[in-house]
């Protein structure tokens, strides 16, 4: 629903192992990128727009490390966002949520993307979809609803909130809400991305 707004030495033991640690964090955390942009590759290929500038808004922690051990248990989540770069006033915005278990992997996704065309007056949603993955059988999306609009025009005084929810069936099961928000104008063009 619209809603409307206003306007060179040796190195000892200790020094290998500090190194090896580095190099360790460093390892995982370059699996970790390949991970997050190897989805956005399939969600490119799902809405055939690659999408660009991949950012982490949020991240979290669903429970306690020390009680998140096994691989199939989500123990963080991500939010991120997205944008096709293209020169004409057609974009493709990506808001979503990854969650990982406590080895960094990716073990589940749920995500939106939607098609808008910005004009001088506001903007045209023309398109919305949903996209959901999982890593492990015993992972699974449930009660999943939206994107919601998935189409319309709207005035530049409107902030219009697509929404798209579901439920990720593990132990404990979580509830997602994947929020994109739109406002504005071709000359003035706002888009923000939440879970909430």
């Amino acid at each position: 629903m619209p809603r409307k707004v206003a306007g060179d030495h040796h190195m000892g033991y200790k020094d290998k192992e500090t190194i090896m640690k580095k190099a360790l964090l460093m390892f995982v955390l370059a699996v970790s990128l390949i991970q997050v942009f190897g989805f956005q590759a399939v969600a490119s290929a799902q809405t055939e727009q690659a999408p660009q500038n991949i950012k982490i808004e949020r991240v979290y922690a669903l429970t306690d490390p020390q009680k998140c051990k096994y691989p199939q248990a989500p123990c963080t989540a991500e939010v991120f966002s997205s944008q096709s770069l293209t020169r004409s006033l057609a974009k493709s915005y990506t808001c979503g949520i990854q969650y990982k278990n406590a080895y960094g992997t990716v073990v589940a996704t749920i995500s939106e993307t939607v098609a808008v065309t910005w004009t001088t007056n506001g903007f045209t949603i023309n398109s919305a979809s949903r996209n959901t993955w999982v890593k492990y059988s015993t992972l699974s999306w449930k009660n999943l609803s939206g994107p919601s609009p998935s189409s319309g025009s709207y005035g530049y005084i409107y902030v219009v909130d697509v929404i798209t929810r579901g439920t990720l069936q593990a132990i404990p099961s979580w509830d997602a809400t994947v929020r994109l928000s739109l406002l504005g104008r071709e000359a003035d063009p706002r888009w923000s991305c939440k879970d909430y």
